[in-house]
């Protein structure tokens, strides 16, 4: 996939979040519904509270939660926040001069691709993920 492990990390954590109806969600959990790092989900659970993706809140029964505002941002936030804006402009290959003059070997059979998987994170918004069965283990996992 084109995405990064942490970016795919941190969907899959506001997927489950977004099931949660807006109650607090902790790292351990998130760990056990989704079968990640808890390091790891920590870690890009607090770039997304940093840049106003999430919120968050101290305390014994504190965690992560989405606010209504933030169930309509699209999931393409999420990833230029943990993986950059330019993900779906960027070579497949890693080759900094790849582009429509001088194309790397697969510019020309993915250049649509991209455009399309960009434009399906602009119009899939984190409250489209809302209707997840919490109790789901295959779903997040």
């Amino acid at each position: 996939m084109i995405l990064s492990q942490t970016c795919q990390i941190a969907i899959k954590s506001v997927a489950y979040i977004s099931g949660a109806k807006n109650a607090c969600v902790n790292v351990k959990e998130l760990a056990e519904k989704i079968d990640e790092n808890p390091h790891t989900i920590a870690k890009a659970m607090q770039g997304l509270v940093k840049n106003g993706l999430l919120s968050s809140s101290t305390g014994p029964n504190g965690g992560f939660y989405l606010t209504n505002k933030q169930t309509k941002l699209p999931l393409l936030e999420i990833v230029k926040v943990v993986d950059g804006a330019n993900i779906f402009e960027s070579c497949v290959l890693g080759l900094k001069q790849c582009s429509e003059k001088h194309p790397c070997p697969m510019h020309d059979k993915l250049v649509l691709v991209r455009k399309d998987l960009k434009t399906i994170f602009e119009k899939t918004s984190m409250e489209q993920m809302v209707s997840l069965d919490l109790d789901s283990q295959v779903f997040l996992r």
